[in-house]
């Protein structure tokens, strides 16, 4: 009886743990590639400059007028105001008017 119960108890933990497995696989595969990709676009945001659907050049470091209404010398990509703090979405490129999109916000 007591052999049976030890059995039961390993065979029991056994199933534990690849189940345990099984679901930690699941999520390393679906968080990997997210996170790559996500690095992969942070990449892109953090370079000294981009380029617009057309092919101009738009600096990503400079003066820039966030909606808040603050000039300020910094990254395109958020208002260095400690007051607002506003990620932007998308800006205009100052050659053609069309507009940018943030590559870490885009998906």
């Amino acid at each position: 009886m007591k052999k049976i119960k030890l059995l039961v108890w390993v065979v029991a933990l056994a199933a534990a743990a690849a189940f345990g497995w099984v679901v930690g696989l699941i999520v390393l595969a679906v968080l990997v590639p997210q996170t790559l990709a996500y690095l992969l676009r942070l990449r892109l945001a953090l370079a000294p400059e981009t380029k617009c659907p057309r092919g101009h050049s738009l600096e990503q470091y400079g003066t820039y007028r966030c909606s808040c209404g603050r000039v300020r010398d910094s990254w395109i990509w958020q208002c260095p105001s400690p007051l607002c703090r506003r990620a932007a979405g998308w800006v205009r490129c100052p050659t053609c008017g069309i507009a940018v999109d943030n590559p870490v916000l885009v998906r």
